[in-house]
């Protein structure tokens, strides 16, 4: 990786995208931006199923939780 490439980035940008921490620091960058995208994901999956089991006539605390 050559480092004269991002001498014109501030530091706290290099840190954020994780380019001041070589391959190693790309690689986690896209690990958590892919974890971050299922968590998303999974979140609204089980929000809708919720929001659809809440449409079949339940009532009281059944209606917000399993």
């Amino acid at each position: 990786m050559h480092s004269d490439g991002y001498a014109d980035k501030p530091f706290i940008n290099r840190v954020h995208s994780g380019e001041a921490f070589g391959y190693g620091g790309l690689v986690a960058s896209m690990l958590w931006g892919l974890a971050l995208l299922a968590l998303t994901v999974s979140g609204v999956t089980l929000y809708w199923r919720l929001a659809g089991a809440n449409r079949q006539g339940r009532t009281g605390i059944t209606r917000w939780f399993f």
